[in-house]
């Protein structure tokens, strides 16, 4: 998970008119293709690849993107809605990307490891819509977990909601997917659970256990009240990037949370190879709650 830092509207302004500089310096004035596009069309690439169609769904403020599987579900059978990591918040770990997107979607792939009818959300400003108006570096920075951001997510997913049914959800997330996930479930009707993977539950901890600047902008999910929903929260005991004792207070804060560690996996193994498993365990309990 990249380094975060607090912005200024100053240093922002140098930081976007350094990495231009940069790309007229790889590129110059003759046309070429940013490395933000090659990253989008190499995640739409996967996307199309796993039979995943795509669907752009306005939220508050921001368009977002919507891949959804197209798999014949049950009238009672749970979506299943997946919310990918931080991708790629800093150009260098010190200036803002000018394009956020994930350059490893994990999330995706977990999306496409199980037959689950399912549905992939976007950030607002991630993939094709890093340039659009209003997207700026402090929202996949230190505001990447904002009103702002999880407001626009909760419209753009109430409303394709809507064109399907209003069916029941369950959120996953994955990193600070799962932050978010935390966060938007209790603003959204129909949410029957949320599923984490090592996610960063308690920004002023993990911040704080790096020795980064805080996420100034964001809300943190160990103040925030505890969720109806239930939630089943997965820790990898071998975490450096989010370490597993930065997530301790959430589960004070939210004592109906479940923490469940895995000894042998860490940020990023071996969620993708054990997902199937774990999220038949993950549905298993919930199925056993309701």
């Amino acid at each position: 998970m990249p380094r975060p830092y607090r912005l200024r509207t100053a240093r922002f302004s140098q930081a976007i008119a350094l990495n231009v500089f940069r790309l007229v310096a790889v590129c110059g004035l003759a046309s070429c293709t940013p490395h933000a596009s090659r990253v989008t069309e190499q995640f739409e690439q996967q996307a199309s690849a796993a039979g995943l169609i795509r669907h752009v769904v306005q939220g508050n403020s921001f368009s977002h993107i919507v891949y959804e599987r197209a798999t014949v579900r049950k009238s009672h059978d749970p979506v299943l809605v997946y919310l990918e990591g931080d991708g790629s918040p800093s150009f260098d770990r010190v200036n803002p990307a000018l394009d956020p997107s994930p350059r490893n979607p994990l999330a995706l792939k977990l999306m496409t490891q199980t037959q689950h009818p399912a549905w992939y959300l976007t950030r607002p400003c991630y993939l094709s819509f890093y340039n659009e108006t209003g997207c700026y570096g402090s929202l996949w920075t230190d505001a990447r977990y904002s009103d702002r951001v999880v407001d626009s997510m909760v419209a753009a997913l109430s409303r394709y909601a809507q064109t399907r049914d209003n069916p029941p959800l369950i959120l996953i997330g994955y990193s600070g997917g799962g932050t978010l996930a935390v966060l938007m479930a209790p603003k959204l009707k129909n949410v029957v659970s949320v599923i984490t993977v090592a996610a960063n539950l308690d920004i002023e901890a993990w911040t704080t256990a790096h020795g980064y600047l805080p996420l100034a902008g964001s809300r943190n999910p160990a103040n925030e009240p505890p969720a109806n929903s239930a939630e089943i929260h997965f820790i990898g005991a071998l975490d450096k990037s989010v370490p597993p004792a930065s997530t301790d207070r959430y589960f004070v804060t939210h004592p109906q949370a479940l923490r469940w560690s895995y000894d042998a996996f860490d940020h990023y193994c071996c969620w993708e190879k054990q997902w199937p498993t774990l999220l038949d365990r993950a549905i298993d309990q919930i199925k056993a709650e309701r």
